[in-house]
């Protein structure tokens, strides 16, 4: 945890990042509950859009989410970045969670982690 950070808020922001954003539900709509994916595209831009603006907020890159160094909050803000840009979410509004992404993109645990890097890509 960063030294500037509070614990409270930090943990806050690792929960919203990890927990409040949370997965790609769209499979669970689209087969439980029968939604389209337009239908899925829409709820999922609502809330990345919510959560990133309570998370662009809180967010203090240099260059990571929380300062100099890696923590748990960018280890869950990156994924759900990913998921953003993979279902076109626009993030312009999001400059603060757009640096602390490509911070972490130059990092090679990140890189080997991406998605695309894994065994089972498509």
């Amino acid at each position: 945890m960063p030294d500037e950070v509070s614990p409270e808020l930090f943990a806050h922001l690792v929960e919203l990042a990890a927990l409040e954003l949370g997965a790609d539900e769209g499979e669970y709509l689209r087969r439980q509950l029968k939604h389209e994916q337009p239908d899925i595209d829409a709820w999922y831009h609502h809330w990345i859009h919510a959560g990133f603006q309570a998370l662009e907020t809180m967010l203090r890159p240099r260059p990571y989410a929380y300062g100099a160094r890696v923590t748990l909050a960018d280890v869950c803000l990156v994924p759900q970045v990913f998921n953003a840009r993979r279902l076109k979410v626009p993030l312009d509004k999001y400059p603060k969670i757009v640096a602390a992404d490509a911070a972490c993109a130059k990092l090679a645990e990140f890189q080997h982690a991406h998605p695309d890097n894994q065994p089972d890509a498509e």
